[in-house]
């Protein structure tokens, strides 16, 4: 039998290995176990690797295409952890020492991986919040999935060996450990039994997110987040707009205005530095970023039609920094901008808009743009910015419209 342990990144994936390895250490199975990679290194392994009369328990975020067609037809299992998105944004941001662009980009790749799961084959969902509560009821869910038998004892063996504290124990031991006990990858040193790593167990604090996200960080990921918060019951569609409501109540518009405006963009930066460490996670980012975009999009677009314009701001300007020739992203960006009075005219520089217009290589919505250029032509006709975007919009709508 092939067992993979998958889940969220910082979601107690590695809990799950652990307990299931215990499974069959406790009740005398053949068994090897590990982590040999990500993607095709996955697949690779399970083409040279025989499993006659043993079990193959692995661990990994993102399975091959083989992994998974295992996993669609039922010859393999799959025990797939998750945990509150916004707790996993912010383990990632502590744990990896990652931008906040690139955590949240990931986060939203492991969602497809969810997804699919949902769709196929018999995967065991586990969830982190039961774990931390009840993790004997969620040790003996993960038995009866693999199809075997424990005694009570047994049960609390397991409970205890995978405890926070014991594995804050291995974990603090490490740096102890003789180089065949374990293994590198990146800046990580990984115990090879338990693939525990160094600093590997902060103290799983459900709810952290509310702590150590600033407000605009939180409109961002709860804005992103909300059909897999809504799906995995962490919010409903009454607490998820109350909670929007308070953040926008709280957010200080004019200086995050002066934050967005003078980012860079992250996300280039960030898959470059991510490609240091390659653990194919960076090319299945660069797949979902169009996918990324759309649930944006629809997003963004909602608020618009419940006249929420400082949630869409965010939306958009989150947007911008995946694709910054967006032109009609832009548009709107400015638009709300106007509408929320935290508008200046250099913004039209900074933000590209003039060259992208002049450029003449962009499909604009020439309705939007349109509207755009009346309002600010009546407002400021002497600012020397501003008749330079009129001229620029000369060959997308008429000056006399």
């Amino acid at each position: 039998m092939i067992i993979f342990c998958s889940g969220m990144p910082r979601s107690a994936s590695t809990w799950s290995f652990n307990v299931c390895r215990l499974i069959l250490k406790a009740t005398s199975k053949s068994y090897i176990s590990g982590y040999v990679g990500e993607g095709q290194a996955v697949d690779d392994y399970l083409q040279t690797a025989s499993s006659s009369n043993r079990y193959i328990l692995l661990k990994t975020h993102v399975p091959g295409n083989l992994a998974l067609q295992m996993i669609q037809s039922q010859t393999a299992k799959n025990i797939y952890t998750y945990r509150d998105p916004r707790d996993v944004l912010c383990s990632r941001l502590s744990f990896e020492q990652i931008i906040y662009d690139m955590a949240l980009t990931g986060t939203m790749g492991n969602f497809k991986m969810l997804d699919w799961y949902q769709k196929n084959g018999d995967t065991l969902f586990v969830c982190f919040e039961q774990i931390t509560s009840n993790p004997i009821t969620e040790i003996s869910r993960i038995a009866d999935y693999l199809e075997i038998d424990l005694n009570k004892s047994t049960y609390e063996n397991i409970c205890q060996e995978t405890s926070l504290e014991n594995s804050r124990k291995i974990s603090n031991a490490i740096k102890t450990l003789t180089s065949d006990q374990i293994f590198q990858i990146g800046s990580h040193t990984i115990e090879r039994t338990t693939l525990l790593q160094t600093n590997h167990i902060y103290n799983a604090k459900i709810g952290r997110w509310h702590e150590e996200l600033r407000p605009d960080q939180q409109l961002i990921a709860n804005s992103m987040f909300k059909p897999w918060l809504l799906k995995l019951n962490y919010e409903n569609e009454s607490t998820f707009e109350q909670l929007l409501t308070t953040l926008m109540n709280t957010s200080d518009w004019r200086q995050q205005a002066n934050q967005y405006l003078i980012k860079q963009d992250y996300i280039k930066a960030a898959l470059n530095e991510r490609g240091l460490y390659p653990n194919g996670e960076s090319e299945q980012v660069k797949l979902w970023i169009p996918e990324l975009i759309e649930i944006l999009q629809i997003e963004a677009q909602l608020r618009e039609k419940l006249s929420d314009f400082k949630t869409a701001w965010i939306i958009r300007q989150h947007i911008r920094e995946i694709e910054p020739t967006d032109i009609n992203n832009l548009l709107y960006i400015i638009l709300h901008s106007i509408k929320l009075d935290i508008f200046a005219s250099e913004h039209l520089i900074k933000l590209g808009i003039i060259k992208l217009l002049q450029s003449k290589n962009s499909l604009v919505d020439t309705k939007l743009l349109l509207e755009l250029k009346q309002s600010m032509s009546y407002s400021r006709p002497n600012d020397p910015v501003i008749i330079e975007f009129i001229k620029a919009c000369q060959d997308y709508c008429s000056l006399d419209d």
